[in-house]
């Protein structure tokens, strides 16, 4: 059955009618700290700072290298100056212990990284998704 948002599964997952789910950290994270489901293992690679004590998917046999991330995007032709001075400011902001406790209470762990490894991390997850689209056989939408 398709859902149209996290939240919509959730009175399927407690009756039963659901096994299981992927989930984003944030909402995951939030509905384990209220009881409503357990976390089993996370889709990154390697375990997360925030919760080292979940294993991961490939852990439990099932090869997976799935990470959310935000970041910060600028038009392309922004001058590289510009660009590093705002990567800059990213990474000292996730860097302080502040960010560090809000991200890791949502499930979340800082990334700090370079404009370049951001850009390649982006172009890897678009190629990464294009083949879960393909193996899962999901017809393109519009």
């Amino acid at each position: 059955m398709p859902y149209r948002t996290s939240f919509d599964t959730v009175n399927d997952m407690q009756s039963g009618a659901l096994d299981y789910a992927l989930y984003d950290p944030v909402f995951a994270t939030a509905q384990a700290r209220e009881g409503r489901m357990r976390i089993l293992a996370v889709s990154t690679g390697a375990r997360t700072r925030s919760n080292p004590e979940l294993p991961t998917m490939a852990e439990a046999g099932v090869p997976m290298d799935l990470l959310g991330w935000f970041a910060a995007m600028v038009p392309m032709g922004t001058p590289r100056p510009i660009v590093n001075e705002i990567n800059q400011w990213f990474n000292a902001l996730d860097a302080t212990a502040e960010a560090k406790q809000f991200l890791n209470s949502i499930g979340g762990d800082p990334w700090i990284t370079t404009p370049d490894e951001g850009q390649a991390r982006l172009l890897q997850d678009i190629r990464d998704w294009g083949e879960y689209v393909r193996a899962a056989q999901i017809e393109p939408q519009g």
